[in-house]
């Protein structure tokens, strides 16, 4: 049973001495008879036994970002002719905190008869589309952007 405090903790801060009723666990080690912090996030308990055990926990989905081929699921916000714009949702099945955002380029959304491509015959606004990163723009990194592909994957 994991009972979360609303302790942060960072690396190499002492939290509690260590004895048989108390031990280090995740995210923690033991030093001179303490045990410190090995990572910066969430100080949490669980009991065991006769034992409690600290642990150190980080919140995860903080670092999750978008990577180049990660498949991404990202909620259409606005269509033209030449690309459209897309919120990114979740990097490999774990959703992101705060969404980043993306473009799908006409040429990228399959692979033949690219210049066919009819952007307003393949999304819409609030469409739910998987896809891949392909790259990172320079202009666009600054915004936290990503070009992303779509052959290959769902439109729902």
């Amino acid at each position: 049973m994991s009972a979360p405090m609303e302790k942060v903790c960072v690396p190499g801060q002492r939290i509690c001495r260590h004895d048989e009723k108390v031990v280090s666990g995740n995210g923690t080690y033991t030093r001179s008879g303490f045990v410190y912090a090995s990572l910066a996030g969430y100080l949490t308990t669980k009991s065991d036994k006769d034992q409690v055990i600290i642990e150190v926990k980080t919140d995860t989905e903080l670092n999750i970002v978008p990577t180049v081929d990660a498949v991404v699921t990202t909620r259409v916000t606005n269509v033209n002719p030449r690309f459209c714009k897309c919120s990114i949702l979740s990097v490999g099945g774990i959703t992101l905190k705060e969404p980043f955002r993306g473009l799908i380029r006409k040429e990228d959304v399959r692979a033949t008869e690219k210049d066919k491509v009819e952007m307003y015959k393949c999304f819409r606004p609030g469409d739910i589309v998987v896809a891949r990163v392909v790259s990172f723009s320079s202009e666009y990194r600054r915004h936290n952007s990503s070009f992303l592909r779509k052959s290959n994957f769902l439109t729902i």
